[in-house]
């Protein structure tokens, strides 16, 4: 049984930037709401993209902070699930959010979407090297070799031919 991984988009951090000082502050919603969906889809539960800009809204400084530090941990989890390097740090966005309105909520959806797409650009990497990467598997029943694909992120049972034993690669 395979499992699917959503991966979301790439946006650009300075067209975010752009468009939410163009709209005086609005596509910076969109955005926040787009993200979180994203990360909802990706990482499967604990995220609630409606319910994280409804905090953001009613809920003034306190708010900013608890919905940006959320979506940090989520940027982060899906960092982790990437395997990168360099994992954002929530909390530093989120006390941007809360401290400095406005500029802050730009420089936290700057880093906020910089780790995202970190995240998502590692995930597609590994699945491009790995339509490539043949790997051979040694059946530890019969001893039978054979050849199979090698996904690092996406594990999945593989039966042996000869004697049908299913295991992960």
């Amino acid at each position: 049984m395979a499992t699917e991984l959503y991966v979301g988009r790439v946006r650009s951090v300075v067209l975010i930037t752009l468009l939410s000082i163009i709209t005086l502050g609005l596509y910076w919603f969109v955005w926040f709401y787009q993200l979180n969906r994203d990360l909802q889809k990706h990482l499967g539960s604990g995220v609630n993209p409606a319910g994280r800009l409804v905090l953001f809204i009613l809920v003034p400084v306190v708010g900013w902070f608890v919905a940006v530090l959320l979506t940090g941990r989520s940027v982060r989890r899906a960092q982790l699930n990437a395997s990168n390097d360099s994992l954002t740090v929530p909390s530093y966005h989120a006390v941007w959010a809360a401290v400095v309105p406005f500029l802050g909520w730009l420089v936290a959806a700057g880093y906020l979407q910089r780790g995202a797409n970190r995240a998502w650009l590692k995930i597609n990497h590994a699945f491009e090297t790995s339509t490539r990467t043949q790997v051979t598997v040694a059946c530890p029943d019969c001893d039978t070799r054979f050849a199979t694909f090698f996904n690092p992120l996406l594990a999945r049972p593989v039966a042996c031919p000869q004697c049908g034993r299913a295991g992960d690669v």
